[in-house]
């Protein structure tokens, strides 16, 4: 905080008051001097704080005098922030305050408060910084304290402290400095502290509690020692001497030895580490004072607790004794015998010491004089039995159990080698020793709790060995018997171990293998050392027998004490040098594993005894015959068992521990026909084998032969591709992952290996969304388990096979191209750049691959209906149809499961793996022009396929979700080709015959499938080169020469694809005009009944120039324009005088030809007055009253729906040019009215022969509907045909068709009705709605009807045509007349039409859960198709035609809501008064107010109307009065009826006022259309 901050939180400077000046009670003057009696007492003079000038700083060294800490510590921080206020203009801080702190810092930094020291220790810190020569010169004041609170037993009050001091004295060099200088001050602060101070001097009683004033006394004492012992660690002998007669006082007065046994353990940790530094350091000074320090260090600390300091006792005690050993003899004068006070400390343990306490027991016992350890037996038995208690007490840490025990054997010998006697010492090893072997061995005793029993057998063997080594013959003897007696308890225990029918067996079984597993443990051990003073044979005599016994017992009990078991496996195991070295034990063990071993393998002893086998094997060999033999009798006798779940475990058991050391086995024939029926009956789900084949692949070898395991592998590959065993098959596969992936790995490389990888990757894919997340888990396992090193390896060559096998080998079962191309790309990520252009080749397809997938494609010609969309447009008609050119070939093309062919799946993996990857440079110049070419030409595929469903079968199912993968196909493919262009592969220029060479074909002429795509492939590649390049109009003669040249050659392809690909930039130019004329003068005097071939590719490229170049028409002279009009006209006349058609071959090509040339041609003659276009009318009549005819006799060319679709679309193009221009010319005019019926008659002809089919996926189609309905709707409506013969066309799977009939019908409906009324009020006849439009709404459509139709792409057309169809209905109540609606309303009624209409809008409307929000739509009107998508569009019609019904037909609406379910009813009743009633009430108030404006009103008699929100009032004046009655509308109108009430009734009988009241409710309720 700054100066000025600090200053505002004093009052004033008055706060500076002299309560300081005043004594404290009774203690202000405690001694003649008026000073306290240490700087740590809280008994002090009073501060003089008047020289202080800032007020705030009084208050704050009152505050730390205040007795609660809170308030001290906030005193403190407020000091701190003075402090760091102070700049270093202002001179540092006053020295009336560094006076004051100086006599508190003392007593404050040994404050029972945690916080108030760490705050005292860290501003005394920065007051030194702030002022360094002020408190330099005073630092003997203070040093003691400050040096002593480093030493604090809080850390963060020990580490403030130290850094305060660092950041004073920042060396270490500086801190030695100041122990030197001042250590005089120093050791003074810890001697006062130490002798002077007490209890009661430190603390307040009256303010503190005890447990803070011991506690502050105990951490000042602590300190104070500390201080001392650090500063004669570091001092030198020199600066020492300056002071030695101080430390001879401090180290001389019994009260600082009397701290020895305090009761706080970090004094007695302090004393101790002073101890240890002393006798290092001041010998001289401690050996006056051995008494004092024998009485307190060892008479009075060994009989206390010391929990918290007895490692650093014990430490000390060790370091005394060792160098005044007499401390414990000459020094020592209690009355009690040491061994006394020594026996109390052991018996507590080690109190919380670390295990390095009992090593120093062990050490302190050798260092102790022998006078003071027991001579006879029961002392020293006491002595250990308190060293007993003291390990196992239930407080002694686990982890000190080792070195506890280590050290009671050595105290033992210690002991032993002291007693004189024989008997003395076999009383002590029976009473303190042998007793320890047996409870550690037997565990029996649970009362002793024998600690040692949690430990390695290596303590009790050390113990042995530690009594082994003592020099008396007796011992030796006394060892032997011992160990005898040992090896009959463990027999005894075999013969008297519980049945197997017991209820303890288990415990009794397996507490003797833990006994046996001892016994030959600490046996194990012990033989390792053989220079060992013992007689080694009894081990061999006692192993012999024990192990005879356990044998016996094995065979006499068929195998259930599997307890003897472990002590045959724990003797071979733990004790195998005596096994191996002792023929004696070698042949029973033998023995036993090669005859008595196997019958008994299937009995519960069966784990051990496959212990035992393999131990065997691993000691005396795997080849030795005996292992061999007892292996092969194991086995046989397990497999020829019955099966069980027990011998199913035993076989894994026995799989499961071949030890890893082990190398081939010897082939089990039997255990392989086993291993291989587990496994087919585990993917049959029959038993869960896995874990047994995995335990029978996952042995090194031998044991388990190859073929036998790939067996096994490959069933479960094949088992993938059947269903019911595919979730087993995963199941398999995981677990070999897990334990046999090496094994999987050596499959992978094998074709059976790529399957299995393939069809997990396949299953990826399935629908079955919990099978696909297996696979998937299967698949991810793979992938982290098997890529990495030679395995990872092996499986990128698997994957390569995948990759490959599924792009080339397609069938349902392949995999998805991105699946395919997700790998490839991982590949190619984890692959090192040196290996990528070879891993390239072998990922992307060869040549000859792309040509197989493509040439089945090449003899399929294109649908003649393409000629419409086609960049070669008429050149499709030209393509040979002759020999085996049918489609079905490519039908019966293998597919993957969503109709791709092999093309088109090898096209769009290629594609997408180069878009993703810039790889294309590293591959050969053979395989870049093959992949080019393929991209290419599966495109221009694409595209036909695409625009035609079926047009070539590239791919065979049809849907929104094929045509966006298809799209992004082609949109890749045009990025790589542009890519590739521009990086100039294979020398493509924009060059005349630059193409030649590299698209190989047939010879010129020659009208094949193949030549006409590769044209296409032509016109691609120029178009881009043009985008890339520019065109140069200089080169335009060349172009148009070599445009000549392939007409020359008949080659029409070529030429077409060179127009197409640059006609946009020669047009520019003048060069086409000449080819132009010529064509045109060649085809005005060409016969095409001779030759109809030539004149139809002479059409062909002339249109070609025509397309783009339309401007230079202009130069041609009208007269050559007419001529050739005239002549190609009569192409199409019919001789009378041959009763035949006189027609050329190829009609329909012809015909669409002509046509497109005449609309080209036809506006520049717009103005020239002849014959000929009476011609051009006669041609259009000649060929719309052809196309598709019925009537075989009036066929005029004999052609299917298809080849229909190019010459009506031409014609339709030339009607539109006509119509166009016939106002520029008047005999064009005249013609045109004269044929204007007979056209508009064929025109509707051709909507109704449309073909019936959907035409989402037929685009040459979907434009002829298009244009035809622009024609259609443009005609005068006194052209219309009658209705009935277009509401089938309702129903037309055409949008288009559907919108033309409705548009129609939807304008002449409204203006027919009035003519209708009146007829019908003529004729007084019924009127009914027509038939075929009922039969439209007869049956509404469900909405299972459209599960899984795209509304976001368009409306289903069942639904379209339906709602339209219900729209014209209602369009029938438009102009009618009362009568001709009430007709209308009852057809509807009697037939319950509207019902169906009115379920499939609420089902629609509420199919995703809730009905929608109709304030989002314009409800009161419909114009179709002009929503943003057709959801929207279906969902605002449907609103409209219920808005309209509410309107039209509200009786019939109001009955269907009454049969509706109750809960239905509220939905409709609330969502009607919410959306829907306002538009209705509105309506009916609009044509109220609209009929009341038209009324006319005599003088005599007036009649009234106002309308208000949802009301009506009707007034009538009767002599100057106005009688009233109101209509009100409910909010759910008309739902809910209207009310009408009696407003005012002038000059009417009641009776009479209310008959007329219910006379206008039924009409307002039972009106066809109320309230009007």
């Amino acid at each position: 905080m700054s100066r000025r901050q600090f200053k505002s939180q004093a009052s004033s400077s008055r706060a500076a008051s002299n309560t300081y000046g005043t004594s404290f009670g009774g203690f202000g003057s405690s001694s003649g001097l008026g000073v306290s009696p240490s700087s740590l007492s809280f008994v002090s003079e009073p501060l003089d704080l008047s020289a202080i000038s800032e007020p705030n700083v009084v208050v704050a060294f009152k505050n730390l005098s205040k007795k609660d800490s809170t308030t001290k510590a906030k005193a403190l921080e407020d000091l701190r922030g003075y402090i760091s206020s102070l700049g270093t203009d202002n001179g540092g801080v006053e020295d009336a305050v560094l006076r004051a702190w100086i006599k508190l810092y003392p007593r404050t930094s040994i404050d029972s408060a945690r916080r108030v020291r760490q705050l005292a220790h860290i501003l005394q810190g920065e007051i030194f910084v702030a002022s360094s020569r002020q408190m330099a010169r005073q630092i003997s004041k203070f040093v003691g304290a400050w040096l002593a609170g480093t030493w604090d037993n809080d850390r963060q009050v020990s580490r403030s402290a130290h850094d305060s001091v660092k950041s004073v004295f920042t060396t270490e060099k500086k801190r030695q400095d100041l122990l030197k200088v001042y250590a005089h001050p120093i050791l003074e602060y810890s001697r006062d502290a130490l002798f002077k101070e007490t209890v009661q001097t430190l603390s307040d009683e009256r303010a503190v509690s005890p447990d803070d004033a011991e506690g502050k006394y105990a951490r000042v004492v602590a300190t104070s020692v500390c201080v001392v012992t650090h500063s004669l660690s570091v001092l030198g002998l020199e600066d020492v001497a300056k002071v030695q007669g101080l430390v001879d006082e401090i180290l001389g007065d019994a009260r600082l030895w009397d701290f020895s046994n305090y009761k706080d353990a970090f004094v007695r940790r302090s004393i101790y580490r002073l101890l240890k530094g002393c006798i290092t350091k001041q010998k001289a000074a401690l050996s006056p004072n051995l008494n004092e320090i024998s009485i307190s260090v060892i008479s009075k600390a060994l009989a206390i607790d010391q929990s918290g300091s007895s490692w650093d006792y014990t430490e000390a005690l060790l370091a005394l004794t060792s160098v005044f050993p007499t401390v414990w003899t000459g020094a020592y004068t209690d009355k009690r015998p040491a061994s006394h006070y020594l026996r109390h400390f052991l018996k507590k343990g080690s109190q919380g010491g670390p295990p390095d306490f009992w090593d120093k027991i062990g050490n302190l016992f050798q260092a102790i004089p022998i006078g003071v350890l027991p001579q006879d037996a029961s002392s020293a038995s006491k002595l250990l039995g308190a060293y007993h208690d003291g390990i196992t007490s239930s407080q002694e840490p686990k982890s000190n159990a080792r070195a506890a025990w280590t050290n009671y054997f050595a105290v033992a010998a210690r002991l032993l080698s002291l007693l004189p006697e024989i008997e003395i010492r076999k009383t002590l090893l029976e009473q303190s020793l042998f007793p320890i072997f047996e409870k550690y061995l037997r565990q029996t005793d649970e009362g002793a709790q024998c600690a040692i029993s949690t430990q390695s057998p290596e303590v009790c063997a050390r113990g042995f060995k530690v009594l082994a080594q003592l020099q008396f013959g007796d011992i030796q003897d006394l060892l032997v018997l011992q160990w005898r007696r040992l090896a009959g308890l463990l027999m005894e225990d075999m013969k008297t171990s519980m049945p197997g029918q017991a209820k303890g067996f288990e415990k009794s079984q397996g507490g003797l293998a833990q006994e046996a597993n001892r016994w030959f443990s600490m046996q194990g051990i012990l033989l390792k050392e053989p220079s060992l003073p013992f007689d080694f044979e009894v081990c061999i005599e006692t192993s012999v027998c024990i192990l005879k016994v356990a044998i016996e017992i094995l065979n006499s009990r068929n195998g259930k004490p599997y307890g003897a078991a472990a002590v045959i496996d724990a003797a071979l195991q733990k004790s195998s040098q005596l096994v191996l070295g002792n023929v004696a034990v070698k042949g029973v063990i033998s023995s036993f594993v090669k005859s008595d071993l196997p019958p008994l393998i299937l009995s519960p002893s069966a784990s051990t005894l496959i212990s035992l086998l393999y131990s065997y094997g691993v000691h005396f060999g795997q080849e030795s015959p005996d292992f061999r033999e007892a292996l092969t009798a194991v086995f046989r006798a397990v497999l020829l068992a019955p099966d069980s779940l027990e011998k199913l475990n035993t076989i894994r058991d026995l799989l499961q521990r071949v030890p890893k050391t082990f190398g081939s086995l010897e082939p089990q024939p039997e255990l392989e026909a086993y291993v291989l029926q587990i496994a087919r009956l585990a993917l049959e789900g029959k038993g869960d084998g896995w874990g047994v084949v995995n335990d029978a692949l996952h042995i090194p070898g031998g044991i388990i032969s190859r073929e036998v395991g790939d067996q096994i592998l490959s069933d479960m590959a094949n088992s993938l591709s059947i269903s019911d065993k595919t979730e087993f098959a995963l199941q398999g596969i995981d677990s070999i992952i897990k334990n046999n992936k090496d094994r999987l790995a050596t499959l992978l490389q094998t074709k059976k290996g790529s399957e299995l990888l393939s069809s997990i990757v396949f299953l990826m894919e399935s629908a079955d969304e919990e099978l696909a997340h297996r696979a998937e888990i299967t698949n991810a396992s793979i992938e982290t388990s098997l890529l990495s090193g030679r395995v990872g390896q092996i499986v990128d060559g698997s994957l390569i096979s995948i990759i490959k096998n599924g792009l080339l080998e397609t069938s349902p079962s392949s995999i998805s191209i991105q699946s395919l191309v997700g790998r490839a790309q991982k590949l190619l990520e984890d692959s090192p750049p040196e290996s990528s252009r070879q891993l390239v080749d072998h990922l992307l397809p060869r040549p000859p691959q792309w040509e197989a997938a493509i040439e089945p494609f090449l003899y399929i010609p294109p649908k003649p209906s393409l000629a419409i969309t086609d960049p070669l447009a008429g050149c499709v008609h030209l393509v040979e149809r002759s020999g085996n050119t049918d489609s079905s070939l490519a039908m019966d093309l293998p597919r993957d499961s969503n109709g791709y062919s092999t093309a088109i799946r090898i096209a769009s993996y290629t594609t997408r793996l180069l878009k993703a990857n810039d790889v294309f440079s590293s591959l050969d110049q053979d395989n870049q022009i093959a992949i080019f070419k393929g991209i290419v030409l599966i495109m221009q595929l694409a595209n036909d396929n695409l625009g035609l469903a079926g047009a070539n079968h590239l791919w065979t199912q049809y849907s929104s979700d094929v045509e966006e993968d298809i799209l992004g196909f082609i949109s890749d493919s045009h990025g790589i080709i542009v890519k590739l262009l521009r990086a100039g592969l294979g020398g493509l220029a924009l060059q005349p015959h630059a193409q030649d060479g590299f698209w190989v074909s047939a010879a010129p002429g020659v009208m094949s499938t193949r030549s006409f795509y590769l044209a296409r492939a032509s016109s691609l590649v120029y178009s881009e080169l043009v985008e890339l390049s520019g065109f140069k109009l200089s080169d335009a003669p060349a172009w148009i020469e070599t445009l000549a040249e392939y007409r020359k050659n008949g080659d029409i392809f070529s030429a077409s694809a060179m127009l197409s690909g640059i006609s946009q930039p020669i047009a520019i130019s003048r060069e086409p005009e000449r080819l132009r004329d010529r064509l045109i003068s060649d085809l005005s005097g060409h016969d095409v009944r001779g030759d109809a071939e030539k004149g139809l590719r002479d059409l062909i490229l002339l249109n070609g120039i025509l397309a783009d170049v339309d401007e230079t028409a202009t130069s041609l002279p009208q007269r050559r324009v007419i001529i050739f009009v005239k002549h190609v006209t009569t192409w199409f006349e019919i001789n009378p005088s041959a009763n035949a058609t006189a027609i050329p071959e190829k009609p329909g090509p012809l015909a669409a030809e002509v046509s497109k040339v005449l609309a080209s041609l036809l506006p520049q003659v717009k103005d020239m007055y002849d014959s000929f276009w009476v011609w051009v009318l006669d041609f259009l009549d000649h060929v719309w009253s052809r196309v598709g005819s019925p009537d075989v006799s009036k066929l005029a060319w004999n052609l299917v729906p298809e080849d229909h679709l190019p010459v009506i679309h031409a014609t339709l193009k030339l009607y539109a040019v006509l119509d166009s221009i016939r106002t520029a010319n008047m005999d064009l005019g005249n013609e045109w009215t004269s044929h204007s019926w007979t056209l508009a008659k064929c025109l509707f002809r051709l909507l109704k022969i449309s073909p019936n089919v959907p035409d989402d996926f037929h685009q040459p189609l979907k434009v002829v509907n298009s244009l035809l309905s622009r024609q259609i709707l443009a005609l005068p409506s006194d052209r219309i045909v009658p209705p009935d013969e277009l509401y089938p066309l309702l129903c037309m799977e055409s949008r288009a068709v559907q919108q033309t009939a409705f548009e129609v019908l939807h304008r002449h409906i409204p203006r027919a009705q009035e003519n209708i009324s009146l007829n019908a009020a003529l004729d007084k006849t019924t009127v009914r709605l027509p038939e075929e439009l009922l039969s439209l709404v007869l049956g509404a459509p469900t909405l299972g009807d459209f599960e899984g139709s795209d509304f976001e792409r368009s409306k289903p057309l069942l639904l379209r045509g339906y709602l339209l169809s219900w729209s014209l209905v209602f369009d029938h109540f438009s102009n009618a007349s009362h009568k001709v609606r009430s007709c209308y309303i009852e057809d509807l009624k009697q037939g319950d039409f509207l019902s169906g209409l009115l379920d499939s809008t609420f089902n629609f409307l509420s199919r995703k859960g809730k009905l929608i929000d109709a304030s989002r739509f314009d409800i009161v009107s419909y114009h179709p198709d002009t929503e943003d998508s057709a959801e929207r569009d279906s969902q605002r019609l449907l609103l409209n035609l219920y808005f309209r019904a509410l309107v039209l037909v509200p009786s019939l609406v109001r009955n269907w809501w009454f049969q509706c379910p109750r809960a239905t009813r509220k939905i409709v009743e609330d969502f009607t008064e919410k959306s829907i009633s306002p538009f209705v009430i509105d309506d009916a108030l609009r044509r109220v107010s609209e009929w009341a404006g038209y009324q006319a009103t005599s003088e005599e008699k007036k009649l009234q109307i106002k309308v208000s929100k949802r009301e009506v009032i009707a007034g009538y004046e009767v002599d100057e009065q106005t009688m009233q009655m109101s209509i009100r509308f409910p909010p759910a109108y008309p739902l809910q009826q209207a009310a009408v009430e009696g407003v005012n009734r002038v000059g009417i009988e009641e009776k009479k006022w209310r008959a007329w009241l219910i006379s206008t409710k039924g009409v307002i309720t039972f009106s066809v259309r109320p309230p009007s």
